[in-house]
């Protein structure tokens, strides 16, 4: 989901938010500097290092005449950063493309990326189901599932009735034409263990007007997506309640007892408890792919934390930064002047840049990188998918409808879009644009948009 973002309360808030080895790293530096970097194309990091220059075609000279002319567009203001390049060899556009700026949800691609190297696609996230202190206590344990559902959780609460009914107490024989005793009372209680995670805590550049509408805080077990201050009382309260009811259904023929099944709150599971039931979990493809296609920013907040703790660091913001900027280090992405404050973008603090953008499309798409392979097809689709289902219909971007495969992002001052398209020469390309900030007093951001959608369309040469 993209997010209403944090703004002055003057202005109306938008309806939605939105390869190279240490050698290239070290030649990097010889790129301009980014207040003096014009609108012309520039040697890519893989064309220094390579012996030749590759004389660009007539498709790649016509983006970069037109891209100089519509990027003068006045909803897209002065601070554009946009880079353009072929899959593999040389660079073809550049504009500002080392100049960090806000990138609001295109930090999405960063924590898809992350999450790929860290944990692999297949990787499954458990929730279960466990002993708690005596056998009538059970502890329903979060594994940082962001796809978990209620209908998930109903499935591991009737199993874990069947268990806990199946520890009542024996009835006790009555004499015949003895007077009937009291039922005896029978305590089964739950707990959550959320513990997977830090407690949770506002991200740098996060404002706290954010919670729960827009972000909210990470918690380890949440049931449907919601959006709530405490998802794992939440999923606790629902998980009891069909407890409640599967063990009473179970007993009611036991009119000796008088059952009881009570949340208690949260405690830590002891590693070497008795497991009662287990759900196998959604698995990181899952996530990541709901994650870009609706820019849904509290998937990519867990992500961000299981990310951490699969490169084996913290479950925090900390180490969720130093996780995705390992990541980005060994792949060879150039990481001058990136911030990567949080993993959905909303942070205030983040910064990006369009070139480290466009190496990590081209390391996605590099046959060196099949871990990274998925990434294309779970982008949005100009004007068929996600996030860009209502995009690129109007005048001439209309012809780049089904041909832009893009992560969208907006803030109320940016708009971004990062992605692979295939040029009238056949070839693919990558391409990405940060507008940051954008003349927002001027323009409104569907405006800006539509000058984003014209400059990416300039990139499939269809217009």
């Amino acid at each position: 989901m993209q997010v209403r973002p944090h703004r002055p309360a003057r202005h109306p808030l938008p309806a939605r938010l939105g390869v190279f080895g240490v050698g290239a790293l070290l030649v990097v530096g010889l790129l301009p500097a980014a207040a003096a970097e014009a609108a012309t194309p520039v040697r890519s990091v893989t064309a220094l290092v390579t012996p030749a220059l590759v004389t660009p075609s007539a498709s790649n000279a016509r983006i970069v005449r037109v891209e100089a002319a519509r990027i003068k567009a006045r909803p897209l203001g002065g601070q554009v950063s946009m880079s353009v390049a072929n899959i593999t060899g040389p660079s073809i556009y550049a504009r500002y493309s080392v100049t960090p700026r806000l990138g609001a949800s295109n930090m999405k691609l960063v924590t898809a990326v992350t999450a790929m190297r860290t944990m692999g696609l297949n990787r499954l996230l458990p929730t279960t189901v466990v002993q708690g202190a005596t056998n009538r206590d059970v502890v329903l344990v979060g594994g940082g599932d962001p796809m978990l559902t209620s209908a998930n959780l109903t499935g591991l609460a009737q199993q874990t009735a069947t268990a806990l009914a199946a520890k009542a107490p024996a009835p006790v024989p009555v004499a015949p034409g003895a007077a009937p005793v009291a039922p005896v009372p029978v305590k089964y209680t739950v707990r959550i263990d959320d513990s997977l995670f830090a407690a949770p805590s506002l991200a740098p550049g996060w404002p706290s007007d954010y919670l729960p509408s827009v972000v909210r805080p990470v918690r380890a077990l949440v049931r449907d997506g919601r959006l709530l201050w405490d998802t794992g009382a939440d999923a606790g309260n629902y998980f009891t309640a069909v407890v409640r009811a599967n063990v009473l259904a179970k007993l009611k023929a036991r009119t000796d007892l008088a059952v009881a099944v009570t949340f208690t709150g949260r405690t830590v599971a002891k590693p070497t408890a008795p497991m009662i039931t287990r759900f196998a979990g959604h698995s990181v493809r899952s996530a990541l792919s709901w994650m870009l296609l609706v820019s849904e920013n509290q998937v990519a907040e867990m992500m961000f934390r299981l990310s951490a703790r699969a490169a084996g660091y913290p479950a925090t913001w900390a180490g969720g930064r130093a996780a995705a900027t390992a990541t980005l280090a060994r792949l060879g992405i150039r990481t001058t002047g990136l911030v990567l404050a949080d993993g959905s973008g909303v942070s205030r603090s983040d910064r990006l840049t369009s070139l480290a953008l466009i190496q990590l499309l081209q390391l996605a798409a590099s046959p060196a990188h099949p871990e990274l392979s998925a990434l294309r097809g779970m982008l949005p689709v100009a004007g068929r998918s996600g996030t860009l289902s209502k995009r690129f219909g109007n005048g001439l971007s209309r012809c780049a409808r089904g041909r832009v495969e893009a992560k969208t992002g907006t803030l109320h001052d940016v708009v971004a879009l990062s992605g692979y398209t295939t040029g009238t020469d056949g070839r693919t390309k990558v391409f990405a644009i940060l507008v940051s900030p954008r003349p927002e007093r001027a323009y409104s951001v569907t405006a800006t948009r539509a000058s984003v959608d014209l400059l990416a369309t300039t990139v499939t040469g269809c217009a």
